[in-house]
């Protein structure tokens, strides 16, 4: 989803969860990512000479590469297209939305080849989206529209209502439903931010030259102002819908982290692409699309304040990615489906869920996998089932008691055979 070079869906998966920021000063900041949809617990420093600034320079010099071989007289996408499938997961982007950003690219060289399938209406609009670009567009997507992830991990503000949609249309469901979610769950939640994740920061040479000096601190100002000027341009044009492309914003990330990087304080928020809910709504689950994106990212932020994630080993991620993935699945349908949550039918949130829970997950393989499809709707089914046993007595289930009978009942959620 999360695009940017994280760019999901997650989709985010976008849904998706995003990055745990633990620490930082101006020169290096610890960073704890976790996978795709938060579950992925790996400490690694990050600094002038890391290697995460190392993994950033090295994909925009491989943007150098493809564009001047196409400056060259060739014209051939056979290279980029190995390059694209074979490339593992960068460190510092999340993985469910990085699949999503594959499938998209492929899909804009070749969607006859490269649509999978298990999602027919999102791959027919994703591919229309962009039935227009040429090769040096997919380049330029691929490698260098990563402005609006950062900016809405750094640089928007958190105490801003925000302005959510390219014109702004989703911006009361999302703060309606997001007040909600305090009311409703019973955690500390008054620290918890919402802002937006936009390809409208391609509007603001300003800002996009902030990011450039945060994420390559070797550059120049000339270099920084040039790459401004550069995005702001090619993402302005037609083919990008204006700056509001849905695929420079595809995706929904929870981050928590007392702390600032490069002096931006981050906190706790949850940022909400502007892509992700307009392709929901174009292929007509924009009822339920923002509203259950949302809880679930808000499922995240309750694994986040009441400790419910697990030490992580390279042994243990994909299992621990999976649990806790599932776990926001069931959070977020039971909000969803209560009668003192958002109210919603469940014959509407299983439809938006069986669409949700597909993407990404039929191209490209990953350790970090967040449990198949009939897992995760297993898990929304679970959670709906407790709202509907518990409902009619008017009664809100604790944040806590909830997680223990979901613990309780995990075993059979991973290993359901007929619960569907």
């Amino acid at each position: 989803m999360k695009f940017t070079f994280f760019k999901k869906l997650a989709i985010v998966m976008i849904v998706g969860a995003g990055y745990l920021f633990t620490g930082c000063s101006n020169d290096t900041f610890t960073e704890e990512t976790t996978t795709s949809q938060t579950s992925k617990t790996v400490l690694k420093t990050v600094g002038k000479n890391s290697s995460f600034i190392e993994e950033l320079q090295q994909r925009k010099n491989q943007f150098i590469y493809f564009k001047n071989k196409l400056d060259g007289g060739d014209t051939s996408t056979q290279e980029f297209e190995t390059f694209v499938k074979n490339e593992a997961t960068p460190k510092f982007i999340n993985e469910t939305a990085f699949k999503l950003v594959k499938k998209a690219v492929l899909m804009a060289i070749d969607p006859d080849v490269y649509a999978c399938g298990e999602t027919p209406e999102l791959d027919a609009y994703l591919s229309a989206s962009t039935a227009d670009w040429t090769f040096i567009d997919v380049l330029y997507y691929y490698f260098l529209s990563y402005h609006p992830t950062y900016d809405a991990y750094l640089l928007a503000d958190p105490n801003d209502r925000g302005i959510f949609g390219p014109n702004g249309e989703y911006t009361n469901e999302l703060q309606r439903n997001f007040k909600s979610l305090k009311r409703f769950w019973d955690i500390n939640s008054g620290n918890i931010g919402m802002v937006p994740m936009t390809g409208r920061v391609y509007r603001d040479i300003e800002r996009l030259i902030t990011i450039e000096r945060i994420l390559y601190p070797s550059q120049t100002e000339e270099e920084n102002r040039y790459f401004a000027e550069l995005v702001n341009e090619i993402f302005g044009q037609d083919q990008f819908w204006n700056h509001t492309h849905p695929l420079l914003s595809f995706n929904a990330v929870a981050i928590s982290l007392d702390g600032e990087i490069a002096g931006y304080y981050v906190g706790d928020r949850i940022a909400m692409g502007d892509g992700i809910m307009m392709a929901y709504e174009a292929i007509g689950l924009g009822d339920t699309g923002p509203s259950a994106i949302l809880a679930h990212e808000f499922g995240h932020h309750i694994q986040y304040d009441n400790g419910y994630f697990n030490e992580v080993t390279p042994e243990n991620e994909p299992e621990e990615t999976r649990r806790t993935e599932l776990m926001a699945d069931a959070f977020s349908a039971y909000y969803l489906t209560h009668k003192r949550g958002a109210t919603m039918n469940w014959w509407k949130v299983n439809q938006f869920m069986n669409v949700f829970y597909n993407i990404g997950d039929c191209s490209f393989t990953s350790p970090g996998h967040h449990g198949t499809h009939a897992q995760r709707m297993a898990a929304a089914q679970w959670g709906y089932n407790v709202a509907n046993n518990h409902q009619k007595k008017g009664k809100i289930m604790g944040a806590h008691e909830f997680y223990l009978l979901f613990e309780a009942e995990y075993d059979g959620i991973i290993n359901c055979t007929d619960c569907l």
